[in-house]
């Protein structure tokens, strides 16, 4: 899970980067999530090319359940589940590829 700002500089290096390495994040499920009107978050999803990532949704969170939840503070905000759906770790401030290819593999 990843939360979001789509007016955030460090979320649209966050998925820069992920659609980099779009070939090592295949077996992941990424659901980006936004407070921000639905046409923004289309926008962002269609700008940074999120449809390259394999499993990639993108959705609203109109109930500001996320960050609530997290405690956001800062984004990108990041969670990482694994298969079963037992928390793994949490970025407050978004992570490296690198360190989310390590956790799902």
């Amino acid at each position: 899970i990843i939360y979001f700002s789509p007016d955030c500089g460090h979320c649209q290096f966050e998925a820069k980067e992920l659609v980099k390495a779009k070939d090592s994040l295949n077996n992941a499920n990424i659901i980006w999530v936004s407070y921000h009107p639905v046409e923004e978050i289309l926008a962002f999803y269609e700008k940074y090319h999120l449809k390259e990532l394999t499993n990639c949704i993108a959705g609203r969170d109109p109930k500001y359940f996320i960050p609530a939840f997290f405690r956001v503070e800062f984004t990108p905000f990041i969670a990482v589940y694994n298969a079963q759906g037992v928390f793994i770790k949490e970025f407050r401030e978004g992570a490296k590829a690198t360190e989310l290819i390590s956790l799902i593999q």
